[in-house]
């Protein structure tokens, strides 16, 4: 038994395991309330069926209602922050294409490039970001 324990460790040793370092923003993220900052108006918003996706260096944003169409970010996480940027309409088939119009972006929360986000909130199932106009919460699935 304790030859099979040293034997697994010596060869997981040497393998590679990349990790993100990006802790619990790793994950498929459901966007389930908005707030307007300068108002203070709160919207529902779990039935629009919008996700964040999140792995690595790539953050993707998703309707599953399919109004708006799917799009690629850059992202960068620091400590508390969320800085996303560099965005593209995800296409598969015709490829990628940037995104000009930050009106695209809004649907997703996003009203900025690059927009910083404070990280007010970031655990196993709960995620909360504040910009400057906006606070989002979001659900981990």
């Amino acid at each position: 038994m304790f030859l099979c324990a040293v034997m697994a460790s010596l060869v997981l040793s040497g393998c590679d395991i990349e990790t993100s370092g990006n802790g619990d923003l790793d994950g498929y993220w459901s966007l389930r309330r908005i707030d307007t900052l300068a108002t203070a108006g709160t919207a529902d918003v779990s039935e629009r069926r919008i996700f964040w996706s999140v792995q690595h260096d790539l953050l993707q944003t998703d309707d599953h209602t399919h109004a708006h169409t799917s799009c690629l970010f850059r992202f960068q996480h620091t400590g508390n922050t969320l800085m996303v940027s560099s965005p593209y309409y995800y296409g598969r088939i015709e490829g990628d294409q940037p995104v000009e119009d930050v009106e695209a972006l809004r649907p997703f929360g996003i009203n900025a490039i690059p927009e910083t986000f404070a990280i007010d909130k970031l655990n196993s199932s709960d995620m909360v970001l504040r910009s400057e106009t906006l606070t989002l919460y979001f659900r981990k699935y």
